[in-house]
């Protein structure tokens, strides 16, 4: 087997199966969930929706560090990595204060978005329902980015096997629990969605004991803690990474909030049919966006040691392997179309309709997995700034105007919309494969500093 492909698999296989296990936990949460009624799946998405801003914005805001960190595990450079590893924990530390101000500033207002047009009882129902699940789920927040800057530092070095095992026992134990709270099992009261996000705490607070202790016996980990200290010459390079990522997890994942109020602004129904149909396409585009992430540490490695060509030629092999396997994934969306939707305790009509949409999801999923993938090649030369305005920028000017228009100005039919709107992507793909054909993302940062 080439040695290419021996790494990608080694690095990949346990972030595809950690995703994996993650996802079908989260939809079995979601099934749980969706037998309380299609209240409460719009009360959790909609919460989960405002959540997720923070989830991306420190995932962007930590990638940019990684970025560092992945080069300088490529020459094994590990006071580089410590460096990188502070700056981590001190950009998370302010985005987690921005992003609480936030919340605390505008929650009733993002709230109260998605019930627009529907009636005062299932206004009520919703907030009351969004405030009973909001309190732990908040919470959880913290040991998630905790988690993360370890899970992240361990995975660069090339060990993601490790991380993967953690996330594993715990993602079983988050089912468990849901299944103990939500419905009172095995002599637990019943808790609804109350106790749906409790159990998120309890397993993401576990989650963050194990991975520290696993980061504290490695090697790379020796002596981190005893003279705390930041690089303000690297901290300036790694802002430079970071701030464009930020911007664009940000404005990414709260047009994810606005696109959802947008299709509301029809009927609140359809947020109930759109957050089904998200919760399975999540689970195909993470397993790409877990290739994803496997390519950048890979080719973080091979740029970090000036093996430009390499790289290049490491690149354009997983973008044959992200179509390939991304036209055999469309098959299993279509096929799970037809069963999923009918699980949900929801009308008949909108279960319908959740089937079309995962369906106009399986005809674009390889559009979809080319745009996401050829992000993440682009982003192991840190070329941050490109990616906000490839990505981020190009939602807000193209998809969401589009979205708004053809909500409020036509008759089409919601997956209808929802296809037109996958397939605007094109552009995305067309701009990445220009940066990809003239080399512009291979950037070695180490040799640069």
């Amino acid at each position: 087997m080439d040695n290419f492909y021996k790494k990608l698999l080694f690095v990949a296989f346990p972030i595809i199966i950690r995703t994996t296990v993650s996802s079908f936990s989260g939809f079995i949460d979601n099934l749980m969930i969706g037998q309380l009624g299609s209240n409460a799946i719009t009360a959790v998405s909609v919460v989960n929706q405002i959540l997720f801003i923070f989830i991306c914005t420190i995932t962007g805001t930590i990638a940019g560090a990684s970025i560092f960190s992945s080069q300088y595990f490529g020459i094994k450079d590990y006071n580089g990595v410590k460096k990188v590893f502070y700056i981590k924990f001190t950009l998370s530390i302010v985005v987690f204060l921005l992003y609480s101000l936030f919340v605390y500033t505008f929650y009733d207002k993002l709230i109260s978005l998605f019930t627009i047009n529907g009636d005062v009882n299932i206004k009520n129902e919703v907030t009351y329902s969004c405030n009973q699940y909001f309190l732990f789920s908040f919470l959880s927040l913290i040991p998630f980015w905790i988690a993360n800057i370890f899970s992240t530092t361990i995975s660069e070095s090339g060990d993601t096997l490790k991380p993967m095992m953690i996330c594993l026992l715990c993602v079983i134990l988050n089912t468990f629990l849901n299944y103990c709270f939500i419905n009172g099992n095995l002599g637990f009261p019943q808790m609804d969605i109350y106790g749906a996000s409790l159990a998120t705490f309890i397993s993401r607070f576990i989650e963050m004991i194990l991975v520290i202790i696993l980061a504290l016996k490695t090697n790379f980990f020796n002596g981190f803690f005893r003279e705390i200290a930041i690089d303000m010459n690297l901290l300036k390079d790694v802002f430079k990474k970071s701030i464009p990522l930020f911007i664009d997890e940000f404005l990414f994942s709260f047009s994810l909030v606005v696109g959802i109020q947008i299709y509301s602004l029809r009927a609140v129904d359809n947020v109930t049919i759109m957050s089904i149909a998200t919760i399975v396409n999540a689970f195909f585009i993470n397993l790409m966006v877990s290739l994803g992430i496997a390519s950048e540490i890979i080719l973080g490695h091979e740029l970090g040691q000036n093996k430009l060509e390499q790289a290049n030629t490491y690149a354009h092999r997983i973008i044959k392997i992200t179509i390939l396997l991304s036209v055999i994934l469309s098959f299993f969306i279509y096929l799970l179309s037809l069963h999923i939707p009918y699980f949900y305790n929801v009308k008949n009509i909108l279960q319908l309709h959740t089937t079309k949409c995962i369906q106009v999801y399986a005809y674009s999923f390889v559009i979809t997995s080319l745009s996401c993938v050829l992000f993440f090649i682009i982003r192991s030369g840190g070329n941050t700034l490109i990616l906000s305005l490839i990505d981020g920028v190009f939602i807000w000017l193209v998809e969401l105007p589009l979205e708004y228009l053809l909500i409020n100005f036509t008759s089409l039919d919601l997956h209808t919309i929802y296809f037109i709107i996958l397939l605007s992507a094109i552009l995305k793909i067309f701009i990445g494969f220009m940066f990809i054909k003239n080399k512009m993302w291979l950037t070695n940062l180490i040799k640069e500093k």
